[in-house]
């Protein structure tokens, strides 16, 4: 515990740009912790609208808690800029978002099930959508998906573990509830702050996911802000984001092993999964009586999936062009070292 002369157990990295009206919630959150060996570390990312008096306001005097400023650099920038003030020895860290909040149980939940498994390097729950005014809203998470012979079988909740293919395929292992163990987290790449927001989580937990296991903890224990407005809502930042992610992970380094691992998972994740799910999408169109274009789906999800079981090294071959011709279509030179 603090005050006894050791660390706290885990430092807890907020950002917050402009969230005056929402951090004071979320810093409630976490003092409301049944877990109570944390250190908290704010970095204001140059906000305009007294975000840094609401900091000051929530944290009560609470030594657990400090703050820092910088200019406006972006989240994941912020992120490791603050991950640089926490207390040597932690044993944990963990990025909750400025405008979201905690359930009381989550800390001690997560960081329990990384105490009963020794292999395991990171821990995430579900979450609960809310909206601005902290209403539960209709909450899909992405299903966990894994790759059994030429076939994708979605895994059930029951099940613990979370594998590097299914991350690779969105699975829901977002940034702000994962919960890691500072000595993973000190070996991997840390938050790319060249990738941007949207998708940094996946590159991250992918690097997480060849040194050891995933933790999948079946209960809401997150609330997850939703409202119009953020980088998560806008289709087109998603698709440049989620192919600058796929243009990241080709370009994986590492042990011979883990970059065959790495393929593996981008064949499953960009030639199974998408190709059946454009098959589905393709079933439903013709159910509806758009023969036309379903037909076309079903054809161009078939070929996706023919080419992944058959061909993988032609699949990873156009997934590369065409994320490239995409993002240069766009014109967003994010690709030019690609």
């Amino acid at each position: 515990m603090q005050g006894s002369g050791h660390p706290p157990r885990l430092t807890l990295v907020t950002p917050v740009w402009n969230k005056a009206g929402y951090i004071g919630r979320m810093i409630a959150s976490v003092r409301a912790q049944t877990f109570t060996d944390w250190e908290l570390i704010i970095i204001d990312d140059g906000s305009s609208d007294g975000s840094l008096l609401e900091v000051e306001r929530a944290a009560g005097g609470d030594g657990r808690i400090r703050w820092y400023s910088q200019a406006n650099a972006g989240v994941c920038a912020a992120r490791n800029n603050g991950y640089s003030y926490a207390t040597p020895g932690t044993e944990f860290v963990q990025f909750p978002d400025s405008d979201d909040m905690l359930e009381p149980t989550m800390l001690a939940e997560l960081i329990a099930a990384l105490d009963a498994n020794p292999r395991a390097v990171l821990a995430y729950c579900k979450y609960q959508a809310v909206g601005p005014d902290d209403e539960d809203l209709p909450t899909n998470h992405p299903m966990r998906k894994v790759r059994v012979g030429p076939f994708v079988r979605r895994q059930p909740d029951s099940e613990p573990f979370t594998k590097l293919e299914s991350i690779l395929a969105w699975a829901p292992v977002s940034e702000a509830i994962s919960l890691m163990r500072r000595s993973a987290f000190d070996r991997s790449p840390r938050w790319d702050i060249r990738l941007g927001q949207h998708g940094e989580g996946v590159v991250l937990f992918a690097d997480f996911a060849l040194r050891g296991d995933i933790i999948y903890v079946n209960r809401p224990l997150y609330k997850y802000r939703q409202y119009i407005g953020q980088n998560t809502s806008n289709l087109e930042v998603i698709a440049r984001q989620e192919t600058r992610v796929v243009l990241r992970l080709l370009r994986w380094q590492g042990s011979q092993s883990h970059m065959t691992s790495m393929k593996r998972a981008i064949v499953f994740a960009e030639g199974m999964v998408r190709g059946i799910r454009g098959i589905e999408k393709g079933r439903e169109l013709l159910c509806n009586g758009k023969v036309v274009s379903g037909t076309k789906l079903i054809i161009s999800g078939l070929s996706l999936w023919a080419l992944a079981v058959c061909v993988p090294s032609i699949l990873l071959m156009k997934v590369r062009l065409k994320c490239q011709d995409h993002l240069r279509g766009i014109g967003d030179d994010w690709c030019a070292d690609s």
